[in-house]
């Protein structure tokens, strides 16, 4: 198996129980973030790539939730700044933030070692508080509801294509690779538009090929096909007894089981390896993992990356 490794890093973790109880501050769950990071760059296999997710989730003394913003490009420009940094940086970074001069401010500014992801919309975050922590999923059987995704994701993906434009000016730089998030078939067509890579979500063995078999026919123009990484959130440990545990702790802080727009794996080392093996067989170029909380961090740099690695 020869599959890439993205770490994708959400402030305070991608389990909103991981920050109830703990009285940090939103800064101080970003020094936390750049913490982890160093834990990932430390490991004796990093990852090829870890990206730094633009929200983050906060939980305050009345029970309200919200979506707090992260400054994602500014976080990974202290990671970037390592001279012996060991992997691709990839920051999510919202498509109406990503004008030209500001493309053209990090094709200048940060050199070899970082990619984008982009957002189309944050509608959520930095509004006001919610009851749930994670929002409501979209309706996206709603004709409607659609019709205005495909026209934000169209807009998103020529403003994009402006982006592509001013750095065809510098072709003596190294061009930051575009990452895009898609659930469906109109964020597909983003990626397959103006993105490097894609993260997709598969569920299930079936849901990987029909993913896969789209994917493919709608990239057969490209001159080179997208790289393809399922997407996980994951809550792993030693055994799958104690994975469960642990995710039964984070979802009684939540109060309320945790709800992904990605599989959620909760698990053994070694079935994660084998559900990474298995993704790679079906085709995927690689795998990013959305870890739970630090507990999840620790094992990835300890235990999988390395034995991922190995499979290489």
């Amino acid at each position: 198996m020869t599959a890439q490794t993205f770490v994708l890093l959400r402030a305070g973790g991608w389990h909103p129980g991981s920050v109830v109880g703990a009285s940090r501050s939103p800064q101080q769950w970003v020094d936390r973030l750049i913490d982890e990071a160093g834990t990932l760059h430390s490991g004796t296999h990093a990852p090829d790539f870890v990206g730094i997710d633009s929200a983050a989730h906060a939980h305050d003394a009345d029970g309200e939730w919200r979506l707090v913003a992260v400054d994602a490009l500014t976080t990974a420009r202290r990671l970037t700044s390592r001279t012996d940094l060991r992997f691709t940086v990839v920051p999510t970074v919202t498509v109406a933030d990503l004008d030209p001069a500001t493309a053209l401010d990090i094709l200048e500014r940060d050199g070899q070692r970082l990619d984008l992801q982009v957002r189309v919309t944050n509608r959520y975050v930095g509004a006001g508080p919610m009851v749930a922590p994670t929002p409501p999923f979209l309706d996206l059987t709603d004709p409607e509801v659609l019709r205005g995704m495909d026209a934000r994701f169209t807009k998103a993906a020529d403003d994009l294509l402006d982006v592509r434009a001013v750095w065809a000016k510098q072709p003596d730089r190294r061009h930051p690779a575009i990452w895009a998030l898609a659930h469906l078939t109109i964020p597909y067509r983003l990626a397959v538009r103006v993105g490097d890579y894609v993260a997709l979500t598969p569920l299930d063995a079936e849901h990987a090929q029909s993913i896969l078999r789209e994917v493919r026919a709608l990239e057969a123009e490209r001159a080179r096909p997208l790289r393809k990484f399922a997407d996980v959130t994951v809550c792993v440990a030693d055994t799958a007894d104690a994975a469960a545990d642990r995710m039964a702790d984070l979802d009684l802080r939540a109060g309320r089981p945790l709800r992904s727009d990605a599989a959620v794996f909760v698990g053994a080392v070694d079935d994660l390896l084998a559900q990474c093996r298995e993704w790679c067989t079906e085709g995927f170029d690689g795998v990013r993992f959305r870890p739970c909380g630090n507990a999840d961090v620790e094992t990835l740099a300890e235990a999988v990356l390395p034995r991922l690695s190995a499979d290489r």
